[in-house]
């Protein structure tokens, strides 16, 4: 499995829910085949992530727990894959050096992130963390276009009711691949390469509750 499987079902969902705001008229049946297709979508990438489970333990070493620029080079072909698939990715040191230690391939000139094989921990924990940080603006997308479903006269009852799961199911896939996440990044600070006041202090930051 690549990177592109799980970032093109999440694109997808995204891509639904940007055409159904760039809609002047929402009612009647006209947003049944872009919710049905967000679902979808949703249902694909929930059955991608039962199979890829459980992610495994990436190796906690010093060097490979991105500190070596393997996951910022993989993160940032992950942004290319999501923001413009047919682009490609250009060659940097990161990119070049995250092929040698196999976090990334190279196929037909471009650059795939593979998730299978020695290094799929790692490579999972950043795409997780992708989805993670995206998927909060695609819920406010949906969360949106709820509310004009709410205010415009003729919507249909089976388009409220779809958009309604939609959201349901990117919230729960949230909260699912956070804990995934939060959890990955709490380890590798006990397990990595830092001292215990600098895990005392993120872990701080991150338990306190913002003020209001």
């Amino acid at each position: 499995m690549r990177a592109r499987s799980p970032l093109g079902c999440l694109r997808t969902v995204d891509e639904r829910g940007r055409e159904l705001l760039g809609c002047a008229d929402l009612s009647g049946q006209a947003a049944l085949p872009s919710l049905r297709d967000a679902v979808d979508a949703l249902r694909d990438l929930g059955s991608l992530l039962v199979t890829a489970s459980p992610f495994g333990r990436p190796e906690a070493t010093g060097g490979d727990r991105g500190t070596d620029g393997a996951d910022a080079a993989v993160a940032a072909v992950l942004r290319r894959l999501y923001d413009d698939r047919a682009a490609p990715v250009d060659g940097t040191e990161r990119t070049d050096g995250a092929v040698e230690s196999g976090r990334l391939d190279r196929v037909d000139g471009d650059y795939v992130v593979p998730l299978d094989g020695p290094k799929r921990a790692a490579n999972w924990m950043v795409v997780l963390g992708f989805i993670a940080d995206a998927i909060t603006d695609v819920i406010d997308r949906y969360q949106a276009i709820r509310g004009r479903f709410h205010t415009q006269p003729g919507t249909s009852a089976v388009a409220e009711t779809l958009v309604g799961t939609v959201v349901r199911m990117l919230e729960s896939l949230r909260a699912t691949v956070g804990r995934v996440v939060g959890t990955d990044r709490t380890i590798g600070r006990t397990v990595g390469h830092e001292n215990p006041l600098d895990f005392a202090r993120w872990s701080g930051e991150r338990l306190t509750p913002n003020e209001p």
